[in-house]
């Protein structure tokens, strides 16, 4: 069975600040994106043809996928939502897939109690 699945998109996690339905675009401040090599910034993105704004709200958690289009412009290509109860902000790990985040403990699974 063939999946449809685009191997040039990129995960993204940010917040929406503005959305521009006219001219499909938002602005928002997304975390850093290692592999395009983008630091954490705010900026304004084109988003697909296809894609739904009209349930975004400024200041709204989201998790995006982002593609080079054949023009060379970066287009956002798919908007989730977080999980209820977690908390995204740009800069700060959060899950994408829902799987606990298990950075910064200082302690060794390995370990014998």
């Amino acid at each position: 069975m063939h999946e449809h699945h685009n191997e040039d998109a990129v995960m993204g996690k940010g917040v929406v600040h503005t959305i521009d339905l006219e001219n499909n675009k938002i602005n928002l401040s997304h975390a850093p994106i290692p592999e395009l090599k983008w630091p954490e910034m705010t900026m304004d993105l084109d988003v697909a043809e296809g894609v739904d704004l009209s349930t975004l709200k400024p200041e709204q958690n989201i998790h995006f996928h982002i593609e080079l289009g054949e023009d060379k412009v970066y287009r956002i290509t798919k908007i989730m939502m977080p999980k209820e109860g977690h908390q995204c902000e740009a800069g700060k790990d959060c899950s994408m897939h829902g799987s606990q985040v298990h950075e910064g403990h200082e302690h060794d699974h390995n370990q014998k109690h």
